[in-house]
């Protein structure tokens, strides 16, 4: 993640931090490391729809509505591809865990 910062020029840290927690939680679940900054975007656009970087000329209301819709297709994409190919990460363990002898439904976690 700080491999690529030039050294000897002046760096925005706050803006290369703020990948920060994607990285961390794309680390802990097997998320593909190209897809952390996009990740960082939809989940600052989700809780923050109306600063005006994320805020859709729609409004507010559309901007969280289309960032939850994206966010959530993705995690449910790989969701569906850890069915099939197995993990040893967050998102495999949460499909191989098991509740009072039952396996988690999707809609438990």
């Amino acid at each position: 993640m700080f491999d690529d910062w030039p050294d000897g020029e002046v760096t925005d840290v706050a803006a290369a931090l703020s990948v920060a927690p994607a990285a961390i939680m794309g680390d802990l679940m097997g998320l593909p490391e190209p897809d952390w900054p996009a990740l960082a975007r939809l989940t600052a656009t989700s809780v923050a729809p109306a600063d005006p970087h994320y805020c859709l000329p729609s409004g507010v209301d559309a901007t969280r509505k289309a960032a939850d819709r994206e966010l959530f297709g993705y995690l449910g994409e790989q969701v569906q591809r850890r069915r099939r190919t197995g993990g040893e990460d967050l998102i495999g363990l949460l499909l191989t865990s098991e509740v009072e002898g039952q396996r988690l439904a999707p809609a438990r976690w």
